[in-house]
C-alpha cells in the first residue's frame, strides 16, 4: 500500500460566495492570536 500527500489550500476550497469569507472580514484574528501566544507561551505550548 503506498501512501501519497496531497496539498490543498483553503482558498481553493472555500468558494467566494461563502459564509466564512464574510465572517473572516469583519473578525479581526489578530486580537485573538495575540491571546492565544500568551496561553501557549505561559503553558509551553507550540503550534
Amino acid at each position: 500500500m503506498s501512501k501519497q500527500i496531497v496539498m490543498v489550500s483553503l482558498e481553493d476550497l472555500v468558494p467566494t460566495d461563502h459564509m466564512y469569507r464574510r465572517f473572516s472580514d469583519l473578525w479581526k484574528f489578530e486580537g485573538v492570536q495575540s491571546q492565544l501566544r500568551d496561553v501557549e507561551k505561559d503553558n509551553n505550548y507550540r503550534c
